[in-house]
């Protein structure tokens, strides 16, 4: 008898897990910014796994976060979400949203993976998504989100993503559809505000997708 109550309870969890699975890495439907890598920082003494469930609670908050991928990845310190299809790419959101809710968190860096178009203005290599006004202004790769933790230290960049920027730029003659881009999304401090998504890989898209 106690078997057949617990199993029941396996399996729903078993399925949960699965459901998660499935909407963080397939069957996404068409948005600007699809996922959200948070570099984080706790003040919790017992780090970011032991204090996951505060920290967890503060990104059940905002509306603009549609499912937190799974536990976090205690080996570069940062946790992904899936983002809304509505949601404004806003890297300061999540920092203002710990500070509101008086959680011990630092927002060491926001990585964005973003489907969209190139375009050129001006010297500028921009990347739209499908309906927005506004663009993402890309950039070589600066600093990566993803912590060394025995070095204490950003994880250092690879040969191929110190590149990645170069090698976008340099085929952007010849692509005529869409791409993936990954990397740092920033506010950029000038008179004219805009935002920039620093390219630490890129992927070449058949189409943006719809569905899976």
């Amino acid at each position: 008898m106690k078997h057949a109550r617990v199993m029941p309870i396996v399996q729903k969890l078993r399925w949960a897990t699965v459901a998660i699975a499935v909407i963080c890495f397939g069957g996404e439907v068409s948005a600007q910014v699809r996922f959200v890598t948070l570099g984080i920082r706790t003040h919790c003494p017992y780090g970011v796994r032991g204090c996951w469930p505060e920290i967890r609670d503060g990104l059940e908050t905002p509306r603009a976060i549609d499912v937190i991928c799974g536990e976090p990845d205690i080996k570069t310190d940062t946790c992904e979400m899936k983002m809304r299809d509505d949601w404004i790419a806003d890297p300061e959101m999540f920092q203002r949203n710990f500070l509101d809710m008086s959680i011990g968190v630092d927002v060491r860096g926001v990585e964005a993976t973003v489907d969209g178009t190139l375009e050129m203005q001006g010297t500028n290599l921009v990347l739209r998504w499908p309906g927005a006004s506004s663009v993402l202004h890309l950039a070589p790769l600066q600093r990566k989100v993803q912590w060394d933790v025995q070095r204490k230290q950003p994880e250092a960049a690879t040969v191929a993503e110190q590149k990645a920027f170069a090698e976008l730029a340099a085929q952007f003659n010849k692509l005529s559809g869409p791409v993936r881009v990954v990397g740092p999304l920033s506010n950029a401090a000038h008179a004219q505000p805009h935002r920039i998504l620093e390219v630490r890989k890129f992927e070449v898209l058949k189409n943006i997708p719809n569905g899976k």
